[in-house]
């Protein structure tokens, strides 16, 4: 019986890494020349790549895609960044955690990229005037800093 769990296990550990090293190839194989390159220029690289680490792999395209974004004109990929943020919508077949995930990583490019979302200047005066603060000038810094935090917060939720 042991025997036979045995070599159940070991099979299927053999099919693992096989589909390891398989899913490892398949997104090795959907980069670009141009994005290898810069792959292989990357500290950890070679480490994923021994191991075929397909997880170690999409998080160094990742930083590598989003590094691409933010070397081009900075003003630009902010914008582009925040302008895509105010495009995402939920689709009819989209469920509600695939929108929310894809929420969340937009605002992560966004805030890569340098830029905020959240911090309107009509949005940080309408949250000083709740404080009771009428003319936004003459809030203090740190008044205007827990204002944009909680903006930063209630962003989250």
């Amino acid at each position: 019986m042991f025997s036979k769990d045995l070599d159940t296990f070991v099979k299927r550990e053999s099919t693992y890494r096989q589909n390891k090293a398989t899913l490892y190839s398949l997104i090795w194989g959907q980069c670009t020349e141009a994005m290898r390159a810069k792959l292989e220029a990357v500290d950890g690289f070679e480490d994923a790549s021994t191991e075929s680490d397909r997880i170690a792999l999409l998080r160094l395209i990742q930083q590598a895609t989003y590094e691409f974004e933010s070397q081009r004109n900075p003003y630009l990929a902010v914008y582009t960044a925040i302008k895509q943020s105010h495009n995402l919508f939920q689709r009819h077949s989209t469920p509600c955690d695939t929108y929310l995930e894809n929420m969340q990583n937009q605002l992560h490019v966004v805030e890569h990229c340098g830029g905020r979302v959240g911090n309107h200047s009509a949005l940080l005066e309408l949250a000083l005037k709740e404080m009771g603060i009428i003319d936004a000038s003459q809030a203090t810094p740190a008044q205007t800093l827990l204002t944009s935090q909680n903006q930063e917060t209630s962003m989250e939720r």
